[in-house]
């Protein structure tokens, strides 16, 4: 047997408000190989469709995924 290692990183995640209304929220996350000062990170943003109407910021998490192992941060804003 050999040992499965996994190229998913630890991931901290945090919910920002940005507006007044309760779905004006973002849901950030960084890798926690980025330290919370290293400003040269990069951000990556994710607006997320639905019309306006439908969807939340937590279902769309994987596509963060492939940036979060390149160390960028990743945000998808709810609205």
């Amino acid at each position: 047997l050999g040992v499965i290692k996994s190229n998913k990183p630890n991931v901290r995640f945090a919910k920002e408000a940005y507006g007044d209304h309760p779905r004006q929220v973002a849901q950030v996350m960084i890798n926690e190989g980025v330290g919370e000062t290293d400003e040269a990170a990069p951000l990556f943003i994710f607006l997320h469709g639905g019309a306006w109407g439908s969807g939340f910021p937590t279902m769309y998490r994987l596509i963060s995924l492939p940036f979060l192992k390149r160390n960028f941060r990743a945000a998808i804003l709810g609205y």
